[in-house]
């Protein structure tokens, strides 16, 4: 299995909501016939906030030009009536430098016993100092086991967030990193994947 990511960078960005890099992810994953299959695929947003702020952009702005879910992002995570204070519900005794913010995905099926790896592994792209968010039924997984991956629920909005700062019940290099190598999907998988993106 390997991640496939893409996305624009713009060293310059000339619109506020380019400071929020649009990344699409696809979960490769290797099938009996030998070929490379794509299984997932996710689309997750990241928005450095310490390179917004320190080019004069207020994160509100920035949030507010990207799109309707980015707005929804701000309203869930910042104290009302202020730029970019965090929650205090929150009690975050850490910085978060990086927000990413998962807004649509497909999995195949047979990744069902795999999204929890997955999602680990994706929430930790931008590293501790991050937090990740995405729509509650983003993932086929439970609510326990979102609280086992460290997804908090955010009060009165439709989301869930974890910070990476802190150590979470849910570790996916104990998990499957055993099994990873020798895991196949089958060959029309990406056929699958293909058509939920389209119907999404």
């Amino acid at each position: 299995m390997r991640f496939h990511c893409q996305f624009d960078y713009y060293p310059e960005p000339y619109e506020s909501n380019l400071y929020i890099r649009e990344m699409e992810i696809n979960i490769v994953c290797g099938s009996r016939d030998g070929d490379d299959v794509v299984a997932g695929r996710l689309s997750v947003d990241h928005l450095d906030i310490i390179r917004a702020e320190t080019a004069g952009e207020s994160i509100y702005d920035v949030c507010d030009a990207d799109s309707s879910g980015w707005e929804h992002v701000f309203a869930g995570l910042f104290e009302p009536g202020t730029q970019a204070e965090w929650r205090s519900d929150f009690r975050l005794d850490e910085p978060i430098c990086h927000l990413l913010f998962m807004h649509r995905s497909v999995f195949h099926p047979i990744l069902r016993d795999w999204q929890s790896y997955i999602i680990d592994h994706v929430a930790n792209l931008a590293g501790e100092d991050s937090a990740f968010v995405m729509w509650k039924g983003e993932t086929d997984l439970s609510d326990n086991e979102l609280a086992r991956l460290g997804f908090r629920v955010i009060a009165g909005e439709d989301l869930r967030m974890r910070p990476n700062m802190y150590k979470h019940e849910y570790d996916a290099a104990e998990d499957k990193s055993d099994d990873v190598l020798g895991f196949y999907v089958p060959s029309d998988a990406a056929e699958y994947v293909e058509a939920g993106w389209k119907k999404d």
